[in-house]
């Protein structure tokens, strides 16, 4: 399980989907089921879909933190084998298990989550980044390169990948 400080009750009900999901405020053990209900509930934030990226945010990084430290940590190689025969992926289970052995090492403190920055328009599915404010995230945060990334790279990069 992991420990989570809920900050809202979550209380929804979708019977068409059979979907209850029934969440009190407050630090609980969240078991898969409890942790499932929470990612997937959408209703009730004040700033709607971001918040919910919010709450999903800060439930990984609860969970990561717990999987990373102490005795859980040793068991990563073994969950590696549990996501494996539990998710339909290209990814071989040496590869995931190669991917925990380098999680092990990771420090809590360098794992973060970003939103990408945009909006939203009233009644519509989709979400307009801000060019400039993506650009300064990925240069920030995410550019291996010494020069910056511009808005013509990423053009091209999407246009070399059929995009």
């Amino acid at each position: 399980g992991v420990k989570f400080d809920l900050p809202i009750d979550m209380d929804y009900d979708d019977a068409s989907q059979d979907l209850h999901i029934h969440l009190k405020k407050g630090l609980q053990t969240f078991n898969g089921t409890d942790a499932l209900n929470l990612l997937r509930f959408r209703s009730g934030y004040y700033n709607a879909d971001i918040g919910r990226v919010e709450m999903r945010s800060k439930f990984l990084k609860a969970a990561a933190s717990q999987l990373l430290s102490g005795s859980n940590a040793a068991k990563a190689v073994e969950l590696a084998g549990t996501l494996a025969d539990n998710t339909n992926t290209d990814l071989t289970l040496s590869e995931l298990q190669a991917f925990a052995k380098t999680a092990i090492g990771l420090n809590i403190a360098n794992v973060n989550f970003y939103t990408l920055p945009g909006t939203g328009s009233s009644g519509s599915p989709y979400w307009w980044p801000y060019e400039n404010a993506l650009l300064k995230m990925i240069n920030e945060h995410f550019n291996p390169y010494n020069e910056p990334i511009t808005y013509i790279d990423v053009v091209r990069n999407q246009y070399n990948q059929g995009k």
